[in-house]
Order: structure tokens, then C-alpha cells, then sequence
């Protein structure tokens, strides 16, 4: 029986060795594991005190961001003064190339007059240049006649001196008949004197005519030397009156050719006005698609900064959470819990915190690196919008645009803006912009 006793007791000590092992054995594996969940719970803490720094540098980059947002604003309000008074600029330069129109309207409508009044001056010339030539015409036909009558009147002279001669010969010839012949018959004599006598009367009323002819000739003449002094006169009036015509025409001439240099200068003013009124017409244009530009850009900036505070606010939140479950985590590792499925709970619940922890960290870095984005989207709009201060303050200094340099100056800031928009473009691409949408596609199921 005591043999019985003894081997009983025997086993029942080994058996209670054995299980003291694996006593000894679960403790030092509660050891190690509470070891592991003390690691794990520091880490935890490393990973909250880094997430509470963080949140920090969010809150500060958020704060910044709302500086730069009220900057923006204020570059906003700045650019819309700057667009009324373009716009005022452009009103006045309207007004201004309507009065240049009517003024070449005006210009236009005395330059027709001019041109009527210097065609009816050139109608009238030409006139006086006819009649002149036909004057020229009649006193060359005049001279001719003159000379014509002079030598009719000469022949007459000569034929009137040849019958004054003959008249003397035949006197002679009578007078010797009359001695010679006294003894000769008288009835021939009587005969050859009445023939004498006939021819004598017929010398006589041809000497007679010729010095009648001769009379009227000399009137003519006269009348012919009068006229031709009247048409000298007349011509010589009409010389002085195209004279000064002559030079109220080049007088008219000079004037329609100043107007026309007048009218060439405000044509040239005109277009200057017109291509300048249409530059900055472009240039308004441009700067309220950039203000359009700026505003929804401030506008999503504004619903980014809003889902950052509501983001660090939930992060906030869970970092909260998790510091009251890592307390209560050290609570139940410092009481000693030997239940095995507390132990399991536990576990999964530490899994379950470093999912949490790591997806927060992903979250976080995420964050950081849109927070980055949104800062080179603040510079890059800080800097269109001191380009296109710059800009209208070159426009304001430089009115009106003729210098070439000024237009490369222009051409030049227009190349950088267009680098700085396409350095936007590059930092932020179509699907990670900004947008509304996207933020609630983003953040709406957090």
C-alpha cells in the first residue's frame, strides 16, 4: 500500500513538476509578450508624439496657407480695381477714337468741298484758257486780214499812181495831137479826143473808185487796229485774271494738300488709337480670364484649406482615440491579465491599432504631400499675380505702346507667366488637382 502511495504520490509530483513547467513556460511567454506588447506600446507612443508633431506643422502650414488665401484676396481686389479702370482707360479711348472719327468725317466732308470748289476753279480756267485761245486765234486772224488789207491797199496805190501817170501821159499825148495836128481833120480829131475824153472819164472813175476803196480800207483798218488794241487789252486782262487765278488755284491746291496732310496725320492717329484701344481691349480681356482664373483657383484653395482643417481636426480626433486605448492597453498590461482570449483580443486589437497607425501614417504623408502641392500652387498664383501687376504697371507707365523695347518687355513677361503656368501644370496634374470634386471623392468617406 505504501508502494502504491509512494508511486501515486511519485506521479502526482512529477505530473505537478510537469505542470509546473508549463507554468513557468506559459509566464515566460506572458513575459515575452508583455515585453513585445511594452515595445509596441512605445512605438506607439513614438508614432503618436510624431503624429501630434505633425498635426502641429499642419496647423502651421494650414494657418500660412490662410495668410497666403487672404493675400490672394486682397491681389484679387487689387486686380479687379485694376480691371475697372482698365475698363474706365478703354471707355475713354472709345470716346476719344469716336471724336477722331467724326473729326475725319468732318476732315473728309471739307475735302470733298475743297475738291468741288478746285474742280469748279479748274472748270472756270479752263474756260478763260479757251477763251484765251480763241482771242489768240482772232487776233492772229485779225493780223492776217490787217496784212491782207495793207497789201490790197498797196496794189490800189500803185494801180491809182499808174493811172494817175496814165492820165498825165494821155494829157500829153492830147496836147501834142492838139499842136501836132491842127491842120489834120477835124473830125478824126474829134473822134480820137472823145475816145481820149472816154478813156480819161473811164481812168478817172477807176481813180475814183480806188480812192474810195482806199478810204474804206483805211477805215477798216482803223476799225481792225481798234479792235486789235481792244482784244490786246482784253487779252492782257485776261492774262492778269488767269494770272490770279493761277495762283488762287495753286492757293487751293497748297490748302487741299495740307488738309490731305492733315487728314493722312489723323487717319495715322486714328489707327494708332484704334490698334491701341484694341491692344488693351486684349490685354482687359486677358487679365479677367486671369481674374476668372485666380478666383476659381482661390476658390478651390478655399475648399482645400477647409477639408485640411476638417482632415487635421479628424486626425486630431483619432490621435485622441488612440492615446485613450494605448492607456487603457498599459492599464491591462499592468494588471496582469492571464486570460487567453483577453490576450488574443488583445492582440488583434494591437494589429488592429498598427493597421490604424500605418494607414495614418499613409494618410499623413499623403497630406504632407498635398499640403506641398497647394504651396506651390499658392507661389506659382503669388507669382502670376506680380506679373500681372508688373504688367499693367509697364501698361500704365507706357501709353500710348509704340516703343519696341516695351513690346519685347511685354512678350517677355507674357513667355514667363506662361513658364509659370506651365510649371502649375507640371506640379499638379489634371487628376490631382485641386478641385472640389475631387476632395469629396477624396475625404467624403473618412
Amino acid at each position: 500500500t505504501k508502494c502504491a502511495e509512494s508511486r501515486e504520490l511519485l506521479s502526482n509530483t512529477s505530473a505537478l513538476q510537469a505542470e509546473l513547467q508549463d507554468v513557468k513556460f506559459l509566464l515566460e511567454q506572458e513575459r515575452m509578450s508583455s515585453k513585445r506588447q511594452a515595445s509596441d506600446i512605445a512605438e506607439l507612443h513614438e508614432k503618436l508624439t510624431a503624429a501630434d508633431s505633425e498635426a502641429s506643422s499642419a496647423r502651421r502650414r494650414l494657418l500660412s496657407a490662410e495668410e497666403n488665401f487672404v493675400k490672394a484676396e486682397e491681389d484679387v481686389k487689387a486686380a479687379q480695381a485694376r480691371c475697372k479702370r482698365l475698363e474706365e482707360e478703354v471707355v475713354g479711348l472709345e470716346r476719344r477714337s469716336f471724336e477722331l472719327q467724326a473729326q475725319a468725317g468732318d476732315a473728309l466732308a471739307q475735302k470733298e468741298a475743297l475738291s468741288a470748289q478746285l474742280d469748279a476753279q479748274l472748270a472756270e480756267v479752263e474756260r478763260t484758257r479757251s477763251g484765251q485761245e480763241l482771242a489768240e486765234r482772232s487776233q492772229m486772224q485779225a493780223q492776217s486780214g490787217l496784212r491782207f488789207l495793207e497789201s490790197e491797199n498797196e496794189r490800189l496805190r500803185l494801180e491809182a499812181q499808174e493811172a494817175v501817170n496814165e492820165k498825165a501821159k494821155i494829157k500829153q499825148m492830147v496836147d501834142d495831137l492838139v499842136r501836132a495836128d491842127q491842120a489834120n481833120n477835124v473830125e478824126g480829131l474829134k473822134r480820137d479826143l472823145e475816145k481820149l475824153k472816154a478813156r480819161a472819164a473811164h481812168f478817172e472813175r477807176e481813180y475814183n473808185s480806188s480812192k474810195q476803196l482806199n478810204s474804206e480800207m483805211t477805215k477798216v483798218m482803223a476799225q481792225m487796229t481798234q479792235a486789235v488794241a481792244e482784244r490786246s487789252d482784253e487779252k492782257s486782262d485776261v492774262s492778269n485774271q488767269n494770272r490770279l487765278l493761277s495762283k488762287q488755284v495753286e492757293a487751293r491746291t497748297q490748302e487741299v494738300r495740307s488738309v490731305k496732310l492733315e487728314r493722312d496725320d489723323l487717319q495715322k492717329q486714328l489707327d494708332s488709337l484704334q490698334s491701341t484701344g484694341n491692344y488693351y481691349q486684349e490685354r482687359y480681356r486677358e487679365a479677367q480670364e486671369e481674374l476668372r482664373n485666380l478666383r476659381h483657383d482661390h476658390s478651390v484653395a478655399t475648399a482645400t484649406s477647409s477639408k485640411l482643417r476638417y482632415r487635421v481636426e479628424s486626425l486630431q480626433t483619432e490621435s485622441e482615440d488612440l492615446k485613450a486605448q494605448v492607456a487603457k492597453l498599459n492599464h491591462e498590461v499592468r494588471d496582469n491579465v492571464d486570460d487567453t482570449a483577453k490576450i488574443d483580443r488583445y492582440d488583434q486589437h494591437v494589429r488592429e491599432l498598427q493597421r490604424k497607425m500605418r494607414s495614418q501614417d499613409e494618410e499623413l504623408d499623403r497630406s504632407q504631400a498635398f499640403a506641398a502641392k497647394s504651396q506651390a500652387v499658392n507661389d506659382c498664383l503669388n507669382t502670376l499675380l506680380v506679373l500681372e501687376s508688373e504688367q499693367t504697371s509697364l501698361y500704365e507707365s507706357a501709353f500710348p505702346v509704340q516703343d519696341p523695347a516695351l513690346l519685347t518687355q511685354f512678350d517677355q513677361k507674357k513667355s514667363k507667366a506662361q513658364s509659370v503656368i506651365a510649371r502649375l501644370n507640371e506640379i499638379m496634374t489634371e487628376e490631382e488637382r485641386p478641385s472640389i470634386a475631387y476632395m469629396d471623392k477624396r475625404y467624403g468617406m473618412s
